[in-house]
């Protein structure tokens, strides 16, 4: 069957924060195998040893300048591998116990920022997370984001239309990460990419994610029923928990996974038994 050991999972979002104690194994060394900086005009790599390097500074950021101001890149990545059993947090989905039988973690960091000022990567960077993905050995390229435009068809989404610029590069980037000939591990016939439907309340998927060969996964609620937030119907390939709260203190509702301190995108944070409030887990709730 399919095991987490070699798989690596390609986070096309807002970034991982890589201090994170999640992120981490048993001897504090990160299980991000790259840092992929796509936002804000950039195109810049971090392997693992220069991750590692970082982490033993006392200012890490100084040295990998890359940081995840959303929180959103984190806490999606914490749901797929935060490390398990540690004692810490959150257990997860397929993180394995800390001692290399967990899926591997990239970061393809294309947001910057948060809410009304959140800025997105050029189609062309864009295109290159998913032709980086693929020629770095990931196997799964989790995409939790989508076009907020009202897109139908996908000549509308490749090409464009009025007031709508088109994503040919990116477009023609997943097919390459997609090919079989790129397939990066030998559980798969080929590597696989999954994007969220959409949060717009919308009765069909939101693209990229309504293309045939990616999976676009639509969301449901603690009481098992379509999420309020969440698009549905044509172009919707499965359904996954989302969770649905509408203030904090329904956070029981939602996905309580990694958070990041001082995010500009914030999430109710946990509570401790000694009623202190820990930012680095928290509770949001996400379509797909």
């Amino acid at each position: 069957g399919l095991k987490g050991k070699g798989i690596i999972i390609g986070f096309v979002d807002s970034g991982i924060d890589f201090t994170h104690p999640a992120f981490q194994d048993e001897q504090g060394n990160t299980r991000i195998e790259y840092i992929l900086d796509l936002s804000l005009g950039k195109s810049i790599v971090y392997n693992k040893q220069e991750i590692n390097e970082a982490l033993k500074q006392s200012e890490p950021y100084k040295a990998v300048p890359v940081y995840d101001v959303m929180g959103h890149g984190t806490h999606v990545a914490g749901i797929v591998g935060a490390t398990n059993g540690n004692g810490k947090g959150v257990s997860s989905i397929a993180g394995g116990s800390g001692n290399g039988d967990g899926v591997r973690l990239m970061s393809c960091q294309i947001f910057q920022g948060a809410g009304n000022s959140a800025k997105n990567a050029t189609d062309a960077q864009c295109a290159m997370a998913y032709i980086y993905a693929a020629d770095n050995g990931a196997c799964i390229a989790q995409c939790s984001y989508g076009q907020g435009n009202v897109i139908t068809s996908d000549s509308d989404y490749i090409n464009g239309k009025e007031g709508v610029m088109g994503s040919r590069l990116e477009n023609l980037a997943l097919q390459y990460f997609l090919d079989p000939e790129n397939s990066n591990h030998e559980s798969l016939e080929g590597n696989i990419a999954v994007f969220a439907s959409g949060n717009h309340q919308s009765p069909y998927s939101s693209y990229p994610g309504a293309l045939s060969y990616v999976l676009s996964v639509t969301a449901f609620g603690y009481d098992l029923q379509p999420a309020g937030y969440t698009n549905y119907g044509p172009g919707c390939k499965i359904a996954a928990p989302g969770g649905e709260m509408s203030t904090s203190d329904e956070r029981v509702k939602a996905i309580l996974s990694t958070g990041v301190s001082g995010a500009a995108q914030t999430s109710p944070g946990f509570i401790k038994d000694n009623g202190h409030t820990d930012a680095q887990y928290a509770s949001s709730c996400f379509g797909g």
